[in-house]
């Protein structure tokens, strides 16, 4: 994986390319949201919409994007956040396994509170 540029995106865009997006698209559109947008009830909202993607790699950056906004901005909803990313620490596909990771990391550092870590899901 090399490391790109993510420039903004406009918020219209990247409604839009929620909804009706093709999957490589809002995989980057996600990250963007998550980097440069100023308004952290939109983009929280934004990548939590994002993990409900079919696409591992949305839902790994839906997941890296909530670390992301944890970084810029100190704080998140822990009760809309944690669970999403307690999950995402669970999942089957290891990219998003490691997304979360990274996420949860940024999350315990930069916010005042540790995301659940648990050894197997609820339902396995």
């Amino acid at each position: 994986m090399k490391y790109e540029n993510i420039p903004p995106i406009p918020r219209a865009d990247a409604q839009r390319i929620l909804s009706a997006g093709p999957a490589d698209r809002l995989a980057t559109a996600v990250l963007a949201v998550a980097l440069h947008e100023n308004d952290l009830d939109f983009a929280q909202d934004y990548c939590l919409r994002a993990t409900a993607a079919r696409d591992p790699l949305v839902r790994g950056n839906a997941v890296l994007g909530l670390g992301h906004l944890a970084r810029r901005f100190g704080r998140l909803d822990q009760n809309k956040v944690e669970p999403i990313v307690a999950w995402a620490l669970l999942d089957d596909d290891q990219y998003i396994r490691g997304q979360a990771e990274a996420a949860a990391d940024d999350i315990q550092h930069f916010t005042t509170w540790r995301v659940r870590r648990s050894s197997r899901r609820a339902d396995a």
